[in-house]
């Protein structure tokens, strides 16, 4: 029976630490900014956007846009980074090798300006609410 508890114990250990919540930074500062939103999309990430957005006003003045590499995550709140993303005009970019799956593909359809550069991968599926 300990055996079986510390394998279960190893196993959602190892789960645990393969998702990353999202990073999200200006890159550039100063010369050609893009925000950056990396790793999964969780509970809270807009309000760290609006955070990062409001920490560095004169970056987001001339902002490009933001590049995002996320697996996806909460709906709800990829539903929240859109309406941002929308409503700033920002242009959304993925990078070639760099992945908009899931949740990440409602920030990509809201975006007015998106794309993806060869080798990019846009994945859909149908939304999954617990």
């Amino acid at each position: 029976m300990k055996y079986i508890l510390a394998l279960i114990f190893l196993i959602f250990s190892a789960l645990s630490t393969t998702s990353r919540a999202a990073e999200i930074f200006i890159k550039n500062k100063g010369n050609n900014p893009w925000l950056v939103l990396e790793g999964q999309i969780e509970e809270g990430d807009a309000r760290r956007l609006i955070s990062v957005i409001k920490s560095n006003p004169v970056d987001f003045i001339v902002l490009r846009g933001i590049i995002v590499n996320s697996p996806g995550g909460s709906v709800k709140e990829a539903l929240a980074l859109a309406k941002i993303i929308e409503s700033s005009g920002m242009v959304l970019r993925v990078h070639a090798g760099d992945t908009c799956a899931s949740a990440c593909f409602i920030m990509f359809a809201s975006a007015n300006y998106r794309w993806a550069d060869d080798q990019a991968k846009i994945l859909i599926h149908r939304p999954y609410f617990p």
